[in-house]
């Protein structure tokens, strides 16, 4: 990471923005990850350009041509395995934090577009991406992400199977990064490193695997519940219109309840007592809020799920900050969902029936 900090672009790159690299936090955010990861990837193009005259040739001709083992170098067709689960939003946000990295990098220093297309550089971020590691706080330093030969090759378990399992550990008073197995390695056996406790998501996303045989829990960690399915109720079901008419009452009487009648359980109102109508901005997000606080989702009843990301993406258009972010809350809904914040939101919020400004 230092080597890139001295490269041409990653210096100017720093000095556009030097608190981008959050050298103090003991967590690394995901922007501030990205950024490491940039520097080290104009090492890797820095070095790539100077062909065999470079110092580390032999370990870039070991590193492999590409990453696509990781979702975020996979083509369309395969990320579409993804569709329904909240996985590929997460694959498409880290691509777009990728692609505007290279949008940074190019606007610090402008001829490196003229020597790096975005695909070389997307290309090579993918390989540093699954061979970094994050060096923890040294005595009140910072905390640093780097390569290390030889040691990216080894992989992973998190308890030991079969082979050997090693532990790394950065030594500042010896310059040297060590890896240490502390017991009898027979020839021809493979020696491992954990890679840290992950969910599958973070498995899959930053390398490409998944656990085998999920540890259900460990430190808090629930891994069945890492990636959150996606719902919406089918077009097709025969009972699609009583479902509807349902939400309907149950987000009428909300607006019943909250405007201030008494705190009783929706079910407990009656068909007259409920409020047909939005009665105002400060209303509807109140009864949206007392819904999701009051829906029981819990596994698999598919019309609970749908309800609740009904309420969430009707907050996000309520509360958005421009009609612009409003519609881009409920572009990938159903049609259900943006039938109510575009006919009953967005008059409250002053915009028309489309969601434009009025």
């Amino acid at each position: 990471m230092d080597m890139g900090a001295k490269t041409t672009a990653g210096a100017a790159l720093i000095a556009s923005n030097p608190a981008s690299l959050g050298l103090q936090s003991d967590v690394v955010g995901a922007a501030a990850n990205a950024r490491r990861m940039t520097l080290i990837t104009l090492v890797l193009l820095d070095e790539l350009q100077k062909g065999e005259a470079s110092f580390f040739r032999p370990y870039l001709n070991v590193l492999p041509e590409n990453s696509n083992d990781a979702p975020a170098g996979w083509g369309n067709e395969a990320r579409e395995g993804l569709r329904g689960s909240a996985l590929l939003d997460d694959v498409e946000a880290d691509c777009a934090m990728r692609s505007a990295e290279y949008d940074a990098a190019v606007a610090a220093h402008p001829p490196l577009a003229d020597v790096v297309s975005r695909s070389e550089f997307l290309r090579v971020y993918g390989v540093a991406a699954t061979r970094t590691y994050l060096l923890p706080r040294q005595r009140g330093g910072a905390t640093y992400h780097l390569m290390v030969p030889v040691a990216d090759m080894l992989n992973h378990e998190r308890t030991r199977s079969e082979g050997a399992m090693a532990r790394w550990r950065y030594a500042p008073e010896r310059g040297a990064f060590i890896i240490a197995v502390k017991e009898y390695v027979p020839a021809g056996s493979q020696i491992f490193i954990s890679y840290g406790w992950r969910t599958n998501k973070h498995s899959l996303l930053d390398f490409g695997f998944v656990h085998e045989h999920v540890d259900l829990q460990h430190h808090g960690v629930y891994e069945g519940a890492s990636v959150a399915p996606r719902f919406a109720l089918s077009t097709n079901d025969p009972l699609l219109s009583a479902k509807h008419q349902d939400w309907e009452t149950i987000l009428a009487q909300a607006r019943q309840t909250a405007e201030g009648a008494a705190d009783v359980e929706a079910g407990e109102l009656q068909a007259d007592e409920a409020a047909p109508h939005a009665l105002g901005v400060k209303g509807e997000r109140a009864a949206l809020r007392m819904l999701l606080g009051r829906l029981q989702v819990r596994g698999e009843k598919q019309i609970l799920h749908a309800y609740a990301n009904f309420a969430t993406r009707a907050l996000e258009f309520i509360e958005a900050g421009s009609h612009a972010a409003a519609l881009e809350a409920i572009a990938d809904q159903p049609d259900y969902t943006r039938a109510y914040c575009l006919e009953t939101v967005s008059p409250l919020r002053g915009w028309g029936q489309d969601g434009s400004a009025s």
